[in-house]
């Protein structure tokens, strides 16, 4: 991970002068600009006495755990479960609608966490300096020893209950700590993600159960059933007459319009409900509209990052999506605000989005679809176990960095090498520990490859952090749910099922990719690309038939007959492949391919040798590598 610079005596110099140069800083009494400049000035320095923990996050530490002198607080850690199951119930309808409402969905879960925390503590009366983070619908907060949080869990249970059917459930879990334990936190962040694994065991059970007695709360289970029709792609609520599309509810069709206003917005401000429909209408000139969440925030994507409309200015939270800083002098803005990245890549052509179809044209042979799914292995047992000192511990400012670094890799780093090296591929979501893309297929073998090769550096070759990922291909108009729902299967395979050819003491999953029915080694992944595009070539150069290239696969299963039942017959298929062989020699080819034509023949010969735990690899891989050749050599238009 990034390195962090021991903080020597001409950096502590240079950092004194340019804090003794934040005049108008420091005259503003204002944390919000107070941590931004920490984030410029401080990421990358630490005492030598806490060399892993940046001073920025030292500043987050005591930004937020600070209460007029009172050494104790309680840390809260919120977490949204049910994400990627609300995210991808969208049905297919119409080009271009299931990405609007995919792009919608995934900066509206985000949205929901953050604000989620901002209820809790607007509920309490609290700065919002004392969020200490926010990611991958997990958030973390301070609030006072004092400070009763069951009936704010509550008001949330019911608004999510009521709004998503149950799909979507926020688990709450608190500790108390105090300042003293700030250098030794394991047990407290353990104590918090055993409560939140708890209460995933029993979701909503404070709503479910009434609040005199312990038995079902029986009321809860029964919900309006509307007349009329019912929403074409969520099917939880009525059509609503105004939406763009006369099939949608009101939600579905927020999502489409907060779908087109994203790519071209540079800011979002979130605040309290705005009922003045002349300041709305005037509002608008500013920006869009983007919904109301908890029945109390009003959110609004701007257009510019530069300014903001004066109906604003005196409260909430301005969150700009630009590098440049913000400039102090601004005064007359009150509000909070904050520079943030949004992982929210959109492939572009000619200034527009570019729809799935388009994406499937971009495709090399067949006009397929690629998802990657991936995200860190065993990261919660990493983040609490794997931080410790030789003391046996870590400090909180240690634990939000490496938390911190995580979600700046899979968020603005990964943006921007997208932007880069594949503006072809699809953030779905990306942020926390995991990541969720849709690009042509013919482009995702490498990135995949590309991925991991990135992780490991990020992570400087760290055998025990490690990446898990699933690669599925898929028709253009496929339903996205369930083609989500069978790439999550696959990623979950990579991390429980070893391949066949790990070490009897390494029979784990985990540090594996997942692709077309088998599960494979990181390094095993260029192998099945690259001999994949080498079949083609041979096929269309004339060095092979296709013909060739199918009597391996159809051996391949004749062996597994044997490998994989024990069926003796299946030893037949040394022999067929021997004949194989010669047959292609005998086939007439150009002189200038003869050196190709030799290798291929070398390379089916190894095929032959048994037991050879070479040629046992190359055979386990044969059907991906097979599934990959077969797309890329169809011809165009070919399905």
């Amino acid at each position: 991970m990034v390195q962090v610079q021991h903080l020597s005596e001409q950096e502590r110099v240079r950092l004194l002068t340019e804090w003794a140069n934040q005049k108008l800083l420091r005259q503003s009494e204002r944390f919000d600009l107070l941590l931004e400049w920490g984030k410029r000035q401080l990421t990358d320095v630490a005492f030598p006495e806490r060399p892993f923990a940046s001073l920025y996050d030292e500043l987050r530490v005591r930004t937020a755990v600070c209460f007029d002198g009172n050494k104790r607080f309680q840390l809260v850690l919120g977490d949204l479960s049910g994400i990627q199951s609300y995210l991808f119930a969208v049905a297919h309808i119409g080009e271009g609608g299931v990405a609007k409402r995919l792009r919608s969905r995934s900066f509206h879960l985000a949205l929901l966490a953050k604000t989620a925390a901002f209820y809790i503590l607007d509920a309490l009366c609290l700065s919002y300096r004392h969020l200490i983070m926010t990611a991958g619908g997990v958030f973390m907060l301070a609030v006072r020893v004092e400070d009763r949080l069951e009936p704010i869990r509550r008001e949330l249970d019911r608004y999510l209950y009521t709004r998503y059917h149950g799909a979507l459930q926020l688990h709450l879990a608190s500790q108390t700590a105090s300042m003293d334990q700030l250098s030794a936190v394991s047990a407290i962040i353990g104590n918090l993600h055993n409560e939140i694994q708890r209460s995933k065991m029993q979701p909503a059970r404070h709503l479910l159960m009434s609040d005199q007695e312990e038995r079902w709360n029986e009321t809860i289970w029964l919900h309006e059933r509307r007349a009329g029709a019912y929403c074409a792609s969520c099917r939880r609520h009525p059509v609503h007459g105004d939406a763009l599309d006369e099939t949608l509810c009101e939600y579905c069709s927020q999502d489409e319009r907060n779908g087109m206003a994203l790519p071209q917005s540079q800011s979002m401000w979130i605040g309290r409900k705005i009922s003045e429909e002349s300041l709305n209408r005037a509002l608008s000139r500013y920006g869009k509209h983007a919904g109301v969440l908890w029945d109390r925030y009003d959110v609004w994507l701007m257009r510019d990052a530069g300014m903001l409309p004066d109906g604003m200015k005196d409260e909430g939270y301005w969150e700009r999506w630009v590098n440049d800083s913000f400039d102090v002098s601004f005064s007359s803005i009150v509000c909070w605000v904050n520079n943030a990245h949004i992982s929210n890549y959109i492939p572009q052509m000619n200034g527009m989005p570019i729809h799935f179809e388009g994406l499937a044209e971009l495709s090399s042979g067949k006009k397929m679809l690629g998802i990657y799914k991936a995200d860190v292995d065993r990261l919660g047992l990493l983040l609490s176990y794997g931080l410790r000192s030789d003391q046996g511990d870590f400090s909180f400012a240690e634990y939000l960095k490496a938390s911190r670094q995580l979600e700046d890799f899979f968020g603005e780093r990964l943006t921007v090498h997208l932007r880069e090296k594949f503006p072809h591929l699809y953030t779905v979501f990306s942020g926390g520990d995991d990541l969720f893309l849709i690009g042509p297929w013919s482009e995702l073998p490498d990135f995949a490859i590309w991925m991991r090769r990135e992780f490991e550096q990020f992570v400087e070759g760290n055998p025990e952090v490690t990446l898990s990922a699933s690669l599925l291909f898929v028709p253009p108009r496929a339903p996205i749910a369930t083609f989500a729902r069978e790439a999550e299967r696959l990623l979950e395979k990579a991390k429980e099922w070893a391949n066949p050819f790990r070490k009897v003491n390494e029979g784990y999953g985990r540090n594996q990719v997942a692709l077309c029915g088998i599960t494979a080694e990181w390094h095993d992944l260029p192998v099945i690309w690259e001999r994949a595009k080498q079949w083609a070539q041979w096929v269309g150069s004339g060095v092979c038939s296709s013909q060739f290239i199918r009597k391996l696969l159809q051996l391949y299963e004749l062996r597994e007959t044997y490998v994989r039942d024990g069926k003796v017959d299946g030893l037949r298929y040394n022999a067929l492949l021997n004949y194989a062989i010669r047959r292609a020699e005998k086939m007439a080819i150009k002189d200038e391919l003869k050196r190709e034509r030799e290798t291929l023949i070398g390379w089916a010969e190894s095929l032959r040798r048994f037991p050879n735990d070479d040629a046992a690899r190359d055979w386990y891989l044969m059907p991906a590598v097979y599934r990959l050749f077969a797309a890329y050599q169809a011809k165009e238009g070919d399905l």
